[in-house]
This record gives structure tokens, C-alpha cells and sequence, in this order.
């Protein structure tokens, strides 16, 4: 932002008004244009003057935008528990329980959708500030995407763009297309296998060890003589599956000798945030100890059991009726990130979008400023991160963030680990929100445990599964690595299409994204 519409529209469709935003689906930030007929939008295409999306517009990012905000599911009203059920109620009085909720030990907890003003307020209220993204204090990617298509070599380990940030395969496939070397490691054959020049299906114990090998020496020779002559030209990209992980300090640590030792380039995909945070992990192990909870986005799909919120004040700014909403005091509805003015963690980068649609309610750090009086300073905060909240205003494409080295860190070694058998569960295309709309939740409509057709001889398996004392429909998948049984981690017992089990009655664990099994 900003890009300004097309002189020449895109559509075919009658407007009379056109507008560029950058959507906040993930970390892609690719720029769009939405077309209005008399306020109402009648078309949306992806931005071909964007540096990020160069175009392109995923299923996703058009649904977030297009169909969450008419959505007929959509959370319109807050909502105050009365009972075992809910009613509705006057922004006043929301107003009044929200301010009424901020006394004792008060915890945050945000999602990937959350507004920076929002963190900025709960940073000012407590420490007790927590995410389900992962925190990393260096830069999450010494380059911009844009510049894996230059690069000679390519190392992928338990990353799939397409499962993340869908536009940033582009980039990858681009550099296969010029000849690049690509290596894929993961439990998954996907779209990068695909296009891999070589391919290693495996358990995520054994990713973690070639990663390591690699950065000490001591893995293949080529490989190693490859990173060896190749140096700089060579690119890491690492996903957030290994950090959501017990193997997340052996990860940094290699991915920091690599770049010690090569010189290449490092990026980390998924779900990142450069803004400081406590970790999921701390959250549900702490849960007990606060008396307020104030959650955005859907965290309780991570709890193994409800009991742990009896007594507890919970207000939950959502866009649907999820296990969380369901098991809150105070249910207020939260705007999208194309319904404000937003800021948006990119990879490496930040992205602004101006306000595109209209929205029906206060902004959440609108409500949260005028209960606690409190301010946020969004141009003061970026200025840490080098970017003036002005010219990130102007930029097209984004501003990278100025931030140390992942080479100035160091990182504690944990406890070795080792299964013949490993749980799974992880992204796909469908994410939590996804299954609240029609359309990205036909690209996934049941939950099954996948395992390949070796895997299910060796454990005797049948038509079902039982993971942790759950019963799910099982389905054979030769892209599933040997030896691991892969599970959606977006299903949850509250959702209207073919409702499935959340994570955290499937993982002992529900913090990490894979676990010893069983």
C-alpha cells in the first residue's frame, strides 16, 4: 500500500467505486483491488502491480474478504452468558462487563488476525500477553521471498508454502523453473516435493537430524559440498511446524550454523510474529493462575479439558460461534482486518492496508482504548523495528523490518527425543476459520487420520484409528511419510459443516504440532 486501482478495470462487472487493500489472511500480504456498486462489493481480484501477490488472489484471502463479512454465521452482536445460554445485549453494557473484567490477573491471548493496536493496549494492561504464533526475536527471513527465485539452491524442511502463505510457492516454483537445486524434507509429500529436485519423505525426528547434519558437515556430500561452492546463492526455508515443536532449539541452532558456516540465506513461514509474546505452551500450562481471560480468535481448540476455565471471567472478541466463543462470559464481535485500517506481519516485512469494506461495530482497541483510557502508540512501536509508521503507509509491497541476525543468538539444546511412531497435526490449505465458510470448507469437509498403506499394515489398523482415547475415520495416503499418523489440526467439535475433534483432545501435547505416538 498503496497501489492504486487499475486505470483499466478488472472486472467485468458494474462499479463505481474501486478500492487497493492488502489482505491479512498470512504472511503473503498481497495486494488486491475490491469493486463496489452502491456500497455493496461485486468483485475482488488479486493486485497485478503488487510486488507480494503479482496478481494473484488465493481462495482463501478471497473468502476472508469477500464472504466472512456477510457471512450468515457471523457473531454481529455481543453477546453476555446467562446461564447455559446466551443473550443479547447493548454495547453499554458490554462495554461496562469488559471494563468490570480487567481487575485480578489478566491474561491476553491473540490470534494471527489480531490488530497491533489491541497488542499495544494488553502490552500496557500486563505481561501476560500470549499467542499461538511463533515469537522469534531476530529477523524471520534475511531476505524477501521474492528472492528465493534468484537463488541456486533451495532447502525446504517441514515447510509448505501453500499451507501457510499460499502465494510464496510462486517463488520457489519460479527457481525450480531457472534450474535451481531444490531439496524438500518433510513428512508430507506436497506442492514442493513436487517441484523438488530431490525428495525425503520421513518422520520429523529424522527432518530435524538431516537439517542438523547438514549444518555440521556431516550429512550427504554433495549436499554439503553444494552449500560449500554455492554460499550465499543458497536459501533455507524452515516452517513453523519445527518450532511448534519439542526440536525448536536444535532447529535454530542449525539454521544458525548454516548461515555461520555457508553464508545462505534463512527464512522461517508460518505462523511468525516479530512483536514480543508469551508462547501457547505457557498459556495453557498457566491458564489456571488468571482471573480474566481476554482471547481473540478460537485458543480453546488447544484445551484438553474445559475444567480448567470454572470460575473464570472470559471474553472473546470472535467472528463465530467456535468452542471459545461457546465457553466465554462475554462474546464481542471483532472486525476483519479489511474493516479497519491494519498492519500486517509479512514475512521479513511489515504491510499496512487502509480500510476497505465498512464495518457495523467498534473497532476491538476502539473498545479496549475507551474502558481503559489507554492509547496505543502504533508510530512509537515501529519505530523499534527501524519503520516509520508514514512511509510503511506509502510503501508498496511492505517495509522490511531492521532486526539482528538470527547469527547474534544462541539457543538451548532440549532433551533428545526418539518414536517409531509419530502424531501429526498440522495445516492445510483449511484453516480454523476456514470451515466457518462454505467455500474454503469444501476443500477439506472431514476430518480423518491419514497414514500411509506401510504404516497401517505395521499397527493393524482397520477403518478407525483411536488417538488418546478418540476415535477418527482413518484414510490411507502414500504422501504421508511411513511412520507418522497425520491429522488436520483446523477441525473443532463446534463448527456447523461436519464438525470433527479439536487438537487438543487428539494431542497430549496440544501446544506442538507433532508427538510421540501413541
Amino acid at each position: 500500500m498503496p497501489v492504486s486501482p487499475t486505470a483499466k478495470p478488472l472486472t467485468v462487472k458494474e462499479f463505481d467505486q474501486a478500492k487497493s487493500g492488502v489482505c491479512g489472511g498470512c504472511s503473503a500480504s498481497c495486494g488486491y483491488i475490491a469493486y463496489f456498486k452502491e456500497k455493496e462489493l461485486v468483485d475482488l481480484y488479486g493486485h497485478p502491480h503488487d510486488p507480494n501477490g503479482i496478481g494473484s488472489f488465493c481462495t482463501k484471502g478471497i473468502t476472508y474478504v469477500q464472504q466472512l463479512p456477510k457471512n450468515p454465521l457471523r457473531i454481529t452482536k455481543p453477546l453476555l452468558r446467562k446461564g447455559s445460554d446466551f443473550k443479547e445485549v447493548s454495547w453499554k453494557e458490554a462495554k461496562e462487563v469488559l471494563g468490570d473484567s480487567l481487575k485480578g490477573k489478566v491474561a491476553f491471548f491473540f490470534d494471527r488476525f489480531s490488530g497491533l493496536e489491541e497488542y499495544l493496549i494488553a502490552k500496557k494492561l500486563t505481561s501476560e500477553v500470549f499467542t499461538d504464533s511463533v515469537y522469534l526475536p531476530f529477523k524471520s527471513s534475511s531476505v524477501r521471498p521474492q528472492k528465493w527465485v534468484e537463488k541456486k539452491a533451495i532447502l525446504v524442511f517441514e515447510a509448505e508454502p501453500t499451507f501457510s502463505e499460499v502465494m510464496l510457492s510462486r517463488w520457489i516454483v519460479d527457481a525450480f523453473e531457472r534450474g535451481a537445486y531444490i531439496l524438500s524434507v518433510g513428512s508430507r509429500f506436497t506442492t514442493v516435493f513436487q517441484k523438488a529436485s530431490e525428495r525425503v519423505l520421513t518422520t520429523p525426528d529424522e527432518t530435524v537430524r538431516i537439517l542438523e547434519g547438514i549444518s555440521q558437515g556431516n550429512y550427504e556430500e554433495r549436499v554439503v559440498k553444494l552449500l560449500e561452492l554455492l554460499g550465499e546463492e543458497v536459501q533455507v526455508i524452515v516452517g513453523d511446524t519445527l518450532l511448534k515443536s519439542p526440536f525448536k532449539s536444535k532447529v535454530l541452532n542449525a539454521v544458525k550454523r548454516i548461515r555461520e558456516r555457508f553464508g545462505s540465506d534463512y527464512t522461517f513461514v508460518g505462523n511468525i510474529t516479530p512483536f514480543e509474546t508469551k508462547e501457547l505452551r505457557e498459556f495453557l500450562e498457566r491458564i489456571q493462575e488468571f482471573d480474566t481471560l481476554i482471547l481473540f480468535g478460537n485458543p480453546f481448540v488447544y484445551l484438553r479439558s474445559p475444567e480448567v476455565l470454572e470460575g473464570k471471567r472470559i471474553i472473546n472478541f470472535a467472528y463465530f460461534p467456535t468452542i471459545t466463543a461457546n465457553y466465554s462470559t462475554l462474546v464481542i464481535p471483532r472486525t476483519t482486518f479489511a474493516e479497519r485500517e491494519f498492519v500486517n506481519k509479512g514475512v521479513g516485512f511489515l504491510a499496512y492496508s487502509s480500510q476497505i469494506l465498512e464495518n457495523e461495530f467498534p473497532n476491538p482497541y476502539e473498545l479496549l482504548s475507551e474502558v481503559t483510557g489507554i492509547s496505543p502508540k502504533v508510530e512509537e512501536f515501529l519505530e523499534n523495528f527501524g519503520i516509520s509508521l508514514e512511509d510503511l503507509k506509502k510503501a508498496e509491497g511492505g517495509v522490511s523490518i531492521k532486526g539482528k541476525d538470527i547469527k547474534e543468538f544462541s539457543f538451548e539444546p532440549e532433551e533428545e527425543l526418539s518414536s517409531d511412531y509419530w502424531l501429526l497435526c498440522d495445516n492445510t490449505l483449511t484453516e480454523d476459520l476456514g470451515h466457518w465458510n462454505p467455500w474454503t470448507h469444501a476443500l477439506e469437509r472431514e476430518q480423518f487420520a491419514f497414514v500411509s498403506k506401510k504404516t497401517k499394515e505395521e499397527l493393524g489398523l482397520k477403518e478407525e484409528i483411536e488417538i488418546n482415547g478418540v476415535m477418527l475415520k482413518l484414510k490411507v495416503n502414500n504422501n504421508i511419510a511411513d511412520r507418522v499418523i497425520f491429522v488436520p489440526n483446523s477441525f473443532e467439535e463446534f463448527q456447523p459443516f461436519e464438525p470433527g475433534i479439536r487438537v487438543g483432545r487428539l494431542m497430549k501435547k496440544p501446544y506442538y504440532r507433532f508427538e510421540e505416538f501413541p
